[in-house]
């Protein structure tokens, strides 16, 4: 399981996109 610890989304209407400016902070379980 992937529990995501902090997610930013920097003005983009994408979410957990590589190609988009968002900051994403997870671990692995």
């Amino acid at each position: 399981n992937i529990e995501c610890l902090s997610y930013e989304n920097v003005n983009t209407g994408y979410s957990y996109s590589d190609h988009d400016p968002v900051k994403v902070e997870f671990v692995l379980k």
